[in-house]
């Protein structure tokens, strides 16, 4: 670890000096101390350790578990040992993007010219979940009465909740019936849902042919408006694979020998792809039609579109340096534009608790050869466990049924909505009080480490 270099007076702690809140001034005497210690996603010890000191000057007792995930426990006050119990949750690790490096240093704090924000210089600020964590810490030190209390504080939430998941205390929380997660971004609003998930794995051998006398296009298509298959994925935005299936299907259906030789569509398995490659063989008499007819299925896929912007989606045919001595054969390249139709993507279920939320979804996500195999990677969304299950079952059928193989990783469970739930209504209640404001109740499509905690427990 690096020393971290000399800053001058802490910003911090000026606006704690100002804070008439004894609580609200120790929360923000621990987020100093924290922008202090380096805690990059997969090496959280120096905080959990800061942390764990914190607890034995407490004499507080601890636990932590084998992937790191630190639990703290703090009696209840006295003649409320009955009262069920809180765990108040968030995540020790944070993203280290900048120089001087956060993950060597830890980040030099600043307020804004205008003094209303806290920010850092030339460096992510590590709020997320810092402010939380030092939150958590602060009630556990303030003279609140209140029942038994746990503090659970995870790692590796920044990499896929990868700290939730694998979570595993000896502590079984008996009598404890409430989760709280102080990992939110907005003020004003509370969250009482999120999507469980799983990952598909689809490979499709495939079968070659020689090239003959064939001529090599690459078709390039980009211009759609992609984004997060959670966030993003109730708004019908165009999938790139799924329309290089339809022009691909279009152009087999009027040139007969056309053979695919290779294609590279999306990046990352939470991301609604939005451009890519694929090549092509085809006759070459056919060559000097087929612009026409990617035209004309460019039409039919923007007929598809309920966005303005996506009409900027381009696909060109483009100079290419491959010479390859073989493509696929017409009963692969068949399996291939049939995979890339048949496989879902997108809304299969709204919830019917919460208007406007996405219960259930599937983002089809990456299509790419790498050597004789398609490889496509798929992510399926559910707050229903049930639903979620079903989805993915009827990918692994689809693809089995054209020939692939298939692996499904271990999905991570929903978190379903409960509106009605008595610590909803009285979170709303109490902040009506506090700030004269409606609570905002929301749920999000997209994995919080809320679902991975409940799927783990009875609370």
């Amino acid at each position: 670890m690096s020393p971290q270099p000399d800053r001058g007076p802490s910003p911090i702690a000026e606006i704690a000096l100002k804070e008439a809140n004894i609580g609200v001034n120790r929360l923000w005497g621990h987020f100093d101390e924290f922008t202090r210690i380096p805690r990059k996603t997969g090496n959280e010890a120096a905080m959990r350790e800061h942390i764990l000191a914190w607890a034995d000057e407490h004499q507080l007792a601890t636990e932590v578990d084998q992937r790191g995930n630190l639990l703290i426990t703090v009696p209840a006050t006295l003649n409320y040992e009955a009262t069920p119990g809180i765990i108040l949750q968030g995540h020790m690790d944070m993203v280290c993007v900048g120089e001087p490096d956060p993950a060597q240093v830890g980040v030099t704090p600043v307020l804004s010219a205008d003094g209303q924000w806290l920010q850092a210089i030339n460096t992510t600020l590590g709020a997320d979940n810092g402010i939380g964590v030092a939150t958590i810490m602060s009630i556990a030190e303030g003279k609140i009465v209140h029942g038994p209390l746990a503090l659970m504080l995870t790692v590796n939430e920044e990499v896929g909740i990868a700290g939730a998941l694998a979570m595993d205390f000896k502590n079984p929380l008996e009598n404890f019936q409430y989760l709280l997660n102080l990992d939110s971004e907005e003020e004003g609003e509370a969250t009482i849902s999120s999507a469980g998930g799983g990952d598909t794995l689809i490979n499709l051998p495939l079968q070659t042919e020689p090239v003959g006398d064939r001529q090599i296009l690459t078709l390039s298509l980009e211009g759609l408006i992609g984004g997060h298959s959670g966030i993003e994925i109730s708004e019908d935005r165009l999938n790139a694979i799924k329309a290089i299936g339809s022009v691909l299907n279009d152009l087999s259906a009027e040139i007969p020998g056309l053979g695919l030789v290779d294609m590279d569509f999306g990046y990352a398995r939470n991301v609604i792809p939005s451009k890519g490659k694929v090549t092509i063989a085809v006759p070459a008499e056919a060559a000097e039609k087929i612009a026409d007819l990617i035209a004309q299925s460019r039409e039919k896929v923007l007929g598809e579109s309920i966005h303005d912007e996506e009409q900027a989606l381009q696909i060109n045919v483009v100079d290419t340096d491959k010479h390859p001595d073989q493509v696929m054969t017409q009963d692969t390249t068949i399996n291939v534009i049939r995979l890339l139709s048949e496989l879902p993507h997108g809304v299969a279920y709204w919830s019917g608790d919460v208007e406007g939320l996405v219960q259930t979804s599937t983002n089809l996500a990456i299509a790419k050869t790498e050597g004789s195999e398609l490889k496509i990677q798929m992510m399926t969304r559910s707050s229903v466990d049930a639903e979620l299950a079903a989805l993915r079952g009827i990918i692994e059928q689809r693809a089995s049924d054209l020939g692939a193989q298939v692996k499904q990783l271990p999905p991570y469970p929903g978190w379903p909505a409960r509106p009605d739930s008595s610590i909803n209504k009285l979170a709303a209640k109490e902040w009506q009080a506090i700030s004269g404001e409606a609570l905002k109740i929301i749920a999000v499509h997209a994995g919080l480490e809320c679902g991975a905690i409940m799927g783990k427990s009875q609370i």
